[in-house]
């Protein structure tokens, strides 16, 4: 296809909230390496489950494709629990104090990290994991201590800057962390809460 129809459709797309382009999160405007997310969950599914499988799903070999969904399911479930935090944040219902923009993944070769928030104002970095998984306190202070290794590498203010951390998994059964070290841990259940809370509002 042409150059110009091809940016043409991905701002289509974008603007009905299909899919989402993404620069890492501190990349300068105009940046290239620019990569496109489908972010709506129905097409997410279809494109990823429904579309390869059509030929099995026509012959009614449900069994088969039901298999082959749950061997990554649990990374489906991630990606879209991703999206929806970042929703979250954006919305402050949850890190409710402060607003961030720009907010995003940020990425460097293989360093990931899901969701990094910045505060120009401020001079105020959020650095925050994802996990679509059951969280235990081990687990809590391994991903905490990955995600302080990674945020050296974001080079944004790294001289003069306060961190804020935070970890968000499926269900989490002990938090070990203080009040007083700037990390913040939220499950579905907490978070439920939160909505709950605001609904009564």
């Amino acid at each position: 296809m042409d150059k110009g129809m091809v940016s043409k459709y991905l701002h289509t797309l974008g603007n009905l909230h299909i899919i989402r382009d993404e620069l890492p999160v501190t990349s300068h405007p105009g940046a290239r390496g620019k990569q496109y997310r489908i972010i709506d969950p129905y097409l997410l599914f279809w494109f990823r489950y429904a579309y390869p499988n059509r030929i099995d799903l026509e012959f009614s070999r449900v069994d088969e494709v039901q298999q082959f969904i749950m061997q990554s399911y649990d990374h489906h479930c991630g990606q879209c629990f991703e999206n929806l935090v970042q929703e979250f944040i954006r919305e402050k219902i949850i890190l409710p104090d402060k607003s961030w923009e720009p907010l995003g993944r940020w990425w460097v070769k293989e360093k990931e990290i899901d969701e990094v928030g910045i505060s120009e104002k401020e001079r105020t970095i959020l650095f925050c994991e994802v996990k679509w998984s059951d969280l235990s306190r081990s687990d809590l202070i391994k991903i905490r201590t990955q995600l302080q290794l990674k945020a050296s590498d974001v080079l944004r203010h790294p001289d003069d800057r306060k961190e804020i951390y935070c970890i968000i998994g499926r269900t989490i059964a002990n938090n070990p962390f203080d009040s007083h070290e700037n990390i913040n841990v939220y499950d579905l259940n907490s978070i439920e809460k939160i909505l709950q809370r605001k609904s009564i509002k």
